[in-house]
């Protein structure tokens, strides 16, 4: 999948409460090389300003970004930066807990993400 957004042109970052070096030793174990910047902060409640940053920093309009997220908390972010968010269901939570956020897309693969990107951001 993230080797398919690339070919397409779209870039991919990651925005995490992880640290930078837990995320880059992932990377580097699943030699995924397509992202393009890691954003890291260790307050757990603050990805809405990590995302606002990014924007910003890349004047990017919350319509050309999309986030894939697996927590409550990755929904809610996206709500207060006014971004949308796509929930995949096989990481953190649970995905009864989930739909009650109301996510802007819930996916069960990653294929399904794709199908969405190339709507969504033509």
């Amino acid at each position: 999948m993230l080797n398919t957004l690339e070919r397409e042109g779209y870039q991919t970052a990651i925005i995490s409460s992880n640290s930078k070096e837990v995320i880059k030793q992932v990377l580097r174990r699943h030699r995924i090389r397509t992202i393009s910047q890691i954003l890291s902060s260790s307050a757990i409640f603050g990805k809405d300003q990590l995302i606002r940053k990014f924007l910003k920093e890349h004047r990017l309009k919350p319509s050309e970004v999309v986030y894939v997220g697996d927590e409550q908390r990755d929904i809610v972010a996206c709500k207060s930066a006014g971004i949308k968010v796509i929930w995949v269901s096989w990481g953190y939570d649970a995905k009864e807990l989930i739909q009650s956020q109301n996510p802007d897309f819930l996916v069960d693969s990653p294929g399904e993400i794709l199908d969405i990107v190339f709507e969504q951001l033509k």
